[in-house]
């Protein structure tokens, strides 16, 4: 086995990333944190990495002190620096970090920490949540206000990922934060949408609950401010303060929660993010089709999705959902669902065996996030970074499989 399952107390710790302040620190206002993935990138990339940023504002000097590590890079990275703009969009450089980060291991891992004196202009932005932390080509992080007991969570925002998919161009991203007292912040942007956003819909972008693969009720609607006749838009945090349901919260702990984006061409949906952690490295996303089989699974009328996090080093956690399979999952197969490697235009051996909490006499199921959290060997990470990882669903009537899903990066 290539794979080890982890202990649901575990999972705890991987449902969400949560600050970590002192009880001072939480106390004055202008403390920050941004916990960095390739998955907060613009477009999303695949990062074997993880890292921090934390910096504190003085309101009366305009200086941020800033401290920050990263480790576990793909590849040897020389530049990188604060940037601002929205989660779901990329900024100008505000301040090159480079010179002040002690770099390690071929310039994989580094470190540092400065004092940065800001223009009133560059305050009005950190305050606004539109700082973030690049570092090179592989991780971001946006900086949220540094709260006690707060969580932060983030989703990519694609049209490849819509149930039906399209081939729009629009893309974007958004940072969630779960605060103590209960109030959801929700700050980001999206952008190239092929119509105006559909205001007719609901005001046409919503949070709903459903793993990935599944369609959900609208439980949000949220507060957009658009330009470009409505193709273009950004959320603040003074329009965007929401005071969820428990349990809305433990669906979105448990990945359960997906934003939506219709426009008028594309009333289904143009966008669509899962909401994941915000500290894992990658975040991979697979549409489970019938087409996707080799061969395929001709007749089938199955759906599905799947998630998989990758956190660093060594551990995943998958969830998603599957229905209207043609006949039973196939449970004398190792269970029937699997993930396995190869490419995508082949078949390779199965990894590792996922947990399905079946229903409808097992033609339908949910990935849940507590039974399928693995720990991943070395060979497997390089795999699943080289997208030759995938899952396949197999039946009683298609027992070579009658779903499949390439992992790829949320792009």
């Amino acid at each position: 086995m290539s794979f080890t399952k982890l202990a649901a107390a575990a999972v705890a710790t991987l449902a969400v990333a949560a600050t970590s302040v002192s009880k001072a620190s939480a106390a004055h206002a202008g403390n920050y944190i941004g916990y960095l993935s390739g998955h907060q990138m613009v477009p999303p990339v695949n990062a074997a990495g993880t890292g921090t940023v934390k910096a504190s504002l003085d309101s009366e000097t305009k200086t941020l002190a800033v401290s920050f590590h990263f480790r576990g890079l793909a590849k040897g990275v020389k530049g990188l620096g604060l940037y601002a703009v929205w989660a779901g969009r990329n900024g100008e450089e505000q301040f090159s970090l480079a010179s002040v980060t002690e770099f390690g291991h071929g310039h994989t891992d580094g470190k540092g920490h400065t004092v940065l004196t800001l223009s009133e202009r560059q305050v009005a932005l950190l305050e606004a949540r539109e700082f973030y932390l690049m570092v090179g080509s592989e991780l971001r992080g946006q900086l949220v206000p540094s709260v006690k007991g707060a969580k932060t969570m983030s989703a990519s925002l694609s049209s490849a990922f819509t149930n039906p998919p399209t081939t729009s161009t629009a893309f974007g991203g958004i940072v969630v934060e779960l605060m103590p007292t209960g109030d959801m912040v929700v700050t980001g942007s999206w952008q190239g949408l092929s119509s105006p956003l559909a205001l007719n819909l609901a005001n046409g972008n919503h949070f709903h609950v459903g793993l990935t693969g599944t369609n959900g009720q609208r439980i949000f609607e949220l507060q957009p401010t658009m330009s470009d006749n409505n193709t273009t838009a950004f959320y603040t945090a003074d329009k965007n303060t929401y005071k969820p349901t428990s349990e809305f919260l433990d669906m979105m702990a448990a990945r359960g929660v997906y934003m939506d984006v219709h426009s008028e061409l594309l009333p289904t949906g143009e966008l669509r993010g899962q909401v994941l952690s915000a500290a894992s490295s990658s975040a991979y996303t697979t549409l489970l089709l019938p087409a996707s089989v080799n061969p395929p699974a001709v007749g089938s009328d199955a759906t599905g999705g799947l998630s998989v996090e990758y956190f660093f080093p060594s551990t995943i956690a998958v969830t998603g959902s599957f229905a209207q399979l043609s006949s039973p999952v196939a449970e004398d197969l190792a269970m029937g669902t699997h993930l396995h490697v190869g490419p995508a235009d082949g078949a390779g051996p199965r990894i590792q065996e996922l947990v399905a909490t079946k229903r409808d006499g097992n033609t339908a199921g949910d990935f849940v996030l507590d039974d399928n959290v693995f720990l991943i060997n070395s060979t497997n990470q390089k795999n699943l970074l080289s997208w030759l990882v995938y899952c396949d669903i197999h039946t009683d009537q298609f027992r070579g499989g009658e779903l499949r899903g390439q992992l790829s990066p949320a792009v």
